[in-house]
């Protein structure tokens, strides 16, 4: 029973009423006191009515209430409630380090029950070096430290943060952790740092070579076959395996690229494999997951596979076999869930052939061969290719330029490309750059004549020839207009930016004479 007693406010208040409760012989389970009320919880009596009537019967008290929740209790359970929705899990252990606390989030985390949880030593229920027992010791938190313990015969990964509870003093009576398993805070990672979404249609072209390959590229998306891109550097191979990552049906779940010619061979590894805790100088106590294990249920891209070291290619033979890990330093198998995409640049007959690449390997990856023609050898893609990036740089840098002189279209189709779409790229954003406001880009902006005879000529840089033709513009517009403002707004540049290039370039004076 529960009673809510509106009392005046005066000293001694609660003490009549206690007396009233002592006579009848009431246990009183628990009792709260706010100004002007009193919450009383207590056992039901045969004989309540007469208890009511002689509390009523003092002056000072108002009416009495029967109530079905005490504050207190209201406040616990919306506690309770709380902590019960939040996705984290919430474990707490008291002063001696018995768990007094464990929501359902963290018994699924931790492979727990409650039921069998609650009231022991953490130290039995999880592991003797959990970092609550530190923090209890010492009253210092700890922040986003990561776990992997063995539970009830299965391994539970995750992320934890803990911090003291004090009293009033400052001595610590409890220590409360939050959690997250390793797989949500992937899942999160994933979901704010992964680029935009790459699709088939952000793919520029109208070649009919172009078509083939994208026509392939979806229908090998519908497998789980694995793909060997191959193409030269700058046709845009990462571009095609991010578009058959979201075309497929595991593109809900991480797309995951590494350079295996961008990190040293023995980085590469336990990038890709992880490690068991301790298993070299340096490595973290607790271990490390690898790619393979982060992209659980996605894609892994080797990019630059041609580039891999061979006692790394029989680890990766073994993945695509066994669909399964072992950690550096572990003899542990790790089953992994993911699909296989590889890249390179280099021919990896040849290196076969050379004893440089393995073969069984070679023939495990290259299941559906997708070969990424050079820009040279599509030229009908080169103007659909400029004007995209034409549109994209002007939008970039908000500014307006014509399109292209009939001479710079030319020019366009008869450079080599060595560098293929990333150097068409390169070069559309520059001419914008350099091209004036409103004005149509020329063939010197796109500077491929002088491109073409970098390793001809008298040995001049690129950063000459590009200053050089800064000085040209800069004379040209200074012919045409009679201020640095205007110079700067045919430009695209600040009359300020103007005044310091014509310093840099030493013709202020020159152009100074002309009335500027």
């Amino acid at each position: 029973m529960r009673w809510k007693i509106h009392t005046k406010d005066r000293v001694g208040m609660v003490l009549d009423v206690l007396n009233i409760f002592n006579i009848h012989e009431v246990n009183i389970q628990a009792m709260e006191v706010l100004p002007k009320e009193i919450f009383i919880k207590f056992d039901t009596q045969p004989r309540q009515d007469k208890l009511k009537k002689e509390l009523e019967a003092d002056r000072d008290i108002e009416f009495i209430e029967e109530i079905t929740v005490l504050p207190i209790e209201k406040k616990e359970r919306q506690l309770s409630e709380t902590i019960e929705a939040v996705s984290e899990g919430i474990m707490s252990i008291d002063q001696q380090g018995r768990v007094n606390g464990l929501n359902q989030a963290a018994q699924n985390i931790l492979n727990l029950s409650g039921e069998n949880s609650l009231g022991k030593h953490v130290s039995k229920v999880l592991n003797k070096d959990v970092p609550m027992l530190r923090t209890l010791r010492t009253g210092k938190g700890y922040e986003n430290k990561e776990m992997i313990l063995n539970i009830n015969n299965s391994q539970v990964h995750y992320i934890t943060t803990g911090k003291p509870i004090k009293d009033d003093y400052g001595n610590t009576m409890g220590v409360v952790a939050t959690m997250q398993d390793m797989r949500q805070v992937r899942q999160l990672v994933y979901s704010l740092t992964k680029p935009n979404d790459i699709t088939f249609d952000q793919i520029v072209f109208n070649s009919e070579k172009m078509t083939q390959r994208v026509e392939l590229a979806k229908l090998s998306a519908r497998s789980e076959a694995t793909v060997l891109i191959q193409g030269e550097s700058g046709t845009g191979k990462e571009l095609f395996a991010r578009a058959i990552h979201n075309y497929s049906e595991r593109n809900k779940q991480p797309f995951v690229p590494i350079n295996c010619a961008a990190l040293p061979h023995a980085l590469l590894e336990s990038e890709l494999f992880g490690y068991q805790g301790g298993a070299f100088t340096g490595a973290r106590k607790e271990g490390k997951q690898g790619l393979f294990e982060f992209a659980k249920g996605g894609t892994v891209f080797l990019d630059e596979i041609g580039d891999m070291p061979m006692h790394i290619q029989v680890k990766i033979l073994r993945v695509l076999q066994e669909k399964t890990i072992r950690r550096i330093g572990s003899n542990h198998e790790i089953p992994i869930d993911v699909r296989v995409i590889t890249a390179t640049n280099k021919p990896l007959q040849e290196l076969v052939n050379n004893n440089k690449f393995r073969e069984d390997l070679y023939y495990r990856i290259n299941v559906i061969p997708i070969n990424i023609p050079p820009l040279r050898e599509r030229a009908e893609d080169i103007t659909i290719l400029a004007e995209y990036f034409l549109d994209k740089y002007q939008t970039v840098m908000d500014k307006h330029v014509g399109t292209f002189s009939e001479k710079a279209r030319q020019s366009l189709f008869s450079y080599y490309w060595p560098g293929n779409v990333r150097e068409l790229e390169n070069v559309i954003e520059r001419a914008v750059i350099l091209t004036p406001i409103n004005e149509d880009i020329d063939v010197y902006a796109l500077n491929l004549e002088q491109k073409l005879s970098e390793e001809t000529d008298d040995g001049k840089t690129l950063k000459e020839k590009t200053d050089a033709f800064e000085k040209k513009l800069l004379l040209e517009a200074a012919k045409k207009h009679q201020t640095t403002r205007k110079i700067g707004n045919a430009l695209g540049i600040s009359h300020t930016a103007v005044r310091k290039k014509l310093k840099k370039h030493r013709v202020e004076t020159i152009v100074y004479k002309n009335g500027n």
